[in-house]
């Protein structure tokens, strides 16, 4: 889609406790400060029933209150013969027995998050579709882990126009495409590269990323120039 998009299904989302975890995290489970593209576009599928891949930009912003951390049992399969020794469980496996270790680890949590999310489906004749499936999505919606339900506090279809000079009342990822070479290069603060479309491996069942975004989270309060907006909210879709 390199057409400027003229309008955006906007959702506004309440959590109170909240992890989008960072792949790379383990012993504890960092979080992103907002959800990643991947995580968006999969609850948006969720709502909407979809077993395929229904391409989409999607725009992110929100805030939270704050951070804590919560301890968890953690299982570690390492697929080796049981030694009482090394390990402090074991499992059956056919004929073998294997061995595991059980302890625990901890998870950030965000706090009291509020959203603002922008959904630009790149086919416009799922546009309906998908404003329909939001409003009356068909499972409970999560976004982080199963557990991390999103209240949906709107749905709304907006007009997207750029406005000389929109501020932000959120955090929000901007596609680093989008600041290079503009008066918005400028604008300070952390990047990530964020998924957004993966495929799993049927045999492994490893996700393999098929399209990662570099980004850059501007702090809420930022003016942006020249910018797309909603008429409320920069819109800046990845």
């Amino acid at each position: 889609m390199d057409a400027t998009p003229t309008k955006a299904i906007r959702l506004k989302v309440r959590q109170t406790l909240v992890n989008y975890r960072k792949p790379a995290s383990f012993i504890i489970k960092e979080t992103f400060p907002l959800p990643p593209y991947s995580t968006v576009v999969g609850m948006v599928h969720n709502a909407c029933g979809f077993t395929e891949y229904h391409p989409m930009r999607v725009r992110v912003q929100g805030t939270s209150r704050g951070i804590t951390s919560d301890m968890y049992t953690r299982y570690s399969f390492g697929n080796q013969k049981y030694d009482a020794t090394r390990h402090n469980m074991k499992v059956t496996s056919g004929d073998a027995t294997l061995g595991l270790y059980r302890g625990i680890a901890y998870t950030e949590l965000l706090c009291d998050v509020e959203l603002v999310l922008h959904i630009v489906p790149e086919n416009e004749a799922e546009f309906e579709t998908i404003l329909s499936g939001l409003r009356n999505p068909q499972v409970y919606l999560a976004l982080g882990r199963h557990e991390d339900v999103a209240d949906i506090v709107a749905v709304e279809e907006v007009a997207l126009r750029t406005e000389e000079e929109p501020l932000t009342a959120h955090n929000i990822y901007v596609p680093l495409a989008l600041l290079e070479g503009t008066e918005n290069e400028s604008l300070s603060g952390t990047r990530y590269l964020l998924g957004k479309e993966y495929s799993i491996d049927a045999k492994s069942k490893i996700r393999r990323w098929k399209e990662k975004i570099p980004v850059q989270i501007v702090g809420k309060g930022t003016i942006f120039y020249d910018f797309l907006s909603d008429g409320e909210y920069p819109v800046a879709l990845g």
